[in-house]
């Protein structure tokens, strides 16, 4: 288990507000059992499209729903996330700007 994972909601959030965060701490909170801890990762600017791609699996939609934010989606992740059971997650696929090269 990563130090990271050992952290308290708080300390997660202050490295959460870090605009150069490193890719590493990002895919270990992306693993994070709070799923607001997940929904703030993948909300992330800096967040790496493989990050993104475990992200866009996440049994909560809020989760997936950010995903989908990213240009750096990988083309495959938006493609899959086009057949999300959720709507919402749906309808901000078909209005992401690379949703037309798939």
């Amino acid at each position: 288990m990563s130090d990271i994972k050992k952290l308290d909601f708080e300390s997660k959030l202050k490295l959460l507000s870090d605009k150069n965060i490193e890719e590493n701490i990002l895919k270990d909170l992306s693993e994070d059992l709070d799923y607001s801890i997940r929904w703030r990762v993948a909300k992330h600017k800096n967040v790496p499209p493989k990050t993104l791609s475990l992200l866009a699996k996440d049994d909560v939609f809020d989760v997936r729903y950010n995903v989908v934010d990213h240009l750096n989606i990988p083309l495959s992740v938006l493609e899959n996330l086009s057949d999300d059971p959720h709507p919402g997650v749906r309808y901000k696929v078909a209005a992401h700007p690379n949703a037309s090269l798939f």
